[in-house]
């Protein structure tokens, strides 16, 4: 849940994630995906899955622990990650049309609050 106190265009949505713990893991990063459509470019609007640097095999840490995986993921919503976009068209949506982009953020979480 985005709590409404929130400054973000997704507050007050509900979305469920999918957290899979292989059996390498901690060594390897858990694979999360959004089970509820999520409109935001750091999430693939296919699979769900999270566009997280920390999560690469290149930077993830077995001492990551879940609850900063989705802490890291609650930060997202509240502010999406220019660096590591999962879509260029969304990230130049976000960059050249923000208005757009915020009510099609908006947009996916009214559909999520009222999915839950």
């Amino acid at each position: 849940d985005v709590e409404e106190k929130e400054e973000s265009e997704y507050k007050g949505g509900k979305f469920k994630l999918e957290i899979i713990l292989r059996e390498e893991y901690p060594f390897k990063p858990p694979e999360i995906r959004f089970l509820t459509p999520v409109y935001h470019m750091n999430v693939c609007q296919k699979s769900g899955q999270v566009c997280l640097p920390q999560m690469t095999k290149d930077e993830w840490r077995p001492t990551q622990t879940l609850e900063l995986i989705l802490h890291a993921i609650y930060a997202l919503l509240l502010k999406p990650e220019e660096r590591f976009p999962f879509s260029q068209e969304m990230l130049n949506q976000y960059q050249m049309n923000r208005a757009q982009y915020n009510a099609n953020a908006r947009a996916s979480a009214a559909k999520a609050k009222a999915k839950a």
